[in-house]
């Protein structure tokens, strides 16, 4: 129990992986790691994860639009559906829907008479790109300290292309919940136990490809955290409680398009978005739960130490991750 509580806490890396200018990215960190090394057959996990940022006002999205369009945003969020299956001793099978919202969408772009036009999509929402993966988990055996587990799979382009905004504007590819493109992923897990304490570290890749003229680019993510798990008895009944911190990183590749973003001629070739591509290291707090054998709540916390990002883009304030795991 107390080592199934102390993987599900880690809800992938705990970074989503979309700037503030791509909603089809987010919630591809929502991969469940926690039940990869459980016994039980089958889980289900509902996951609920958010960005929330520094928007720009009306005053900075003027001064700031050029030769490249600048976009801002509220908070962007997603709730994941996400089933795993265990398949014989050694296999693992993950399936994940995301649903995607992000509140306050605004663009500004030049004219060509060197006007500034203001673009208000508002609140913009959509079922996302489903991934499946599969991989393999190594141990040495039932109780051994150390375990890992290898993922590849790829993301689907299932998401909506073409949902407009609350305001009744049709946002450009980029904006909507869908990428359009069939994305490689990878993802490499390693933990090791020592008492009540856990120490987990984990890799992750997702290589971008070209869709509706538009490429989202390439993402690469790292993390590591150390646990402590507890066991509280309450009016006689044990509930096990996990706590723990750590650090994570992620590095996201410019974002590539037609110079005009809402579409671009046949003989147009795609140009790198220049406020586009971003750096972060953030600092995590999280904890968990285990109301029952078979059902957990996890909670998870992360506030950025450092961020780069290219050109103008709104800044990162916090993350919030919370969810529900039921086991079968």
């Amino acid at each position: 129990m107390v080592r199934s509580l102390a993987i599900l806490i880690l809800i992938a890396t705990g970074i989503l992986r979309a700037g503030a200018q791509c909603l089809s990215n987010c919630g591809c960190d929502l991969l469940p790691h926690r039940a990869l090394n459980q016994e039980q057959s089958t889980s289900v996990q509902i996951f609920f994860q958010g960005n929330f940022y520094n928007a720009f006002s009306e005053e900075e999205m003027l001064e700031f639009a050029g030769a490249e369009p600048v976009y801002s945003v509220a908070s962007q969020q997603a709730i994941q559906l996400s089933v795993k299956r265990l398949v014989g001793s050694k296999g693992v099978i993950l399936a994940t829907m995301p649903y995607l919202f992000s509140t306050d969408n605004r663009e500004a772009f030049v004219h060509g008479n060197q006007q500034v036009h203001l673009s208000n999509y508002g609140n913009l929402s959509g079922f996302g790109d489903a991934s499946v993966l599969a991989g393999i988990r190594y141990r040495q055996s039932e109780e051994a300290a150390f375990q890992m587990t290898l993922l590849g799979g790829l993301k689907m382009p299932t998401g909506q292309r073409n949902a407009f905004g609350s305001t009744g504007l049709l946002p450009p590819v980029h904006l909507q919940a869908g990428s359009g493109s069939w994305d490689p992923l990878l993802q490499i897990w390693a933990e090791y136990t020592s008492g009540p304490y856990r120490f987990q570290g984990r890799l992750a890749a997702r290589l971008a490809t070209e869709a509706d003229y538009h490429n989202m680019g390439n993402n690469a993510s790292a993390g590591l955290s150390a646990q402590r798990h507890f066991s509280v008895m309450l009016s006689g009944q044990a509930f096990y409680v996990t706590a723990g911190s750590g650090l994570q990183a992620v590095a996201q590749q410019p974002m590539s398009m037609p110079a005009y973003h809402h579409g671009r001629g046949p003989d147009e070739s795609l140009v790198r978005f220049a406020n586009s591509g971003y750096f972060r290291l953030l600092l995590l707090s999280e904890a968990g739960l285990a109301i029952r054998p078979d059902v957990m709540l996890p909670i998870r916390v992360l506030i950025p130490i450092y961020q780069y990002n290219q050109g103008h883009q709104v800044p990162l304030n916090w993350q919030l991750q919370t969810g529900i795991e039921f086991k079968f």
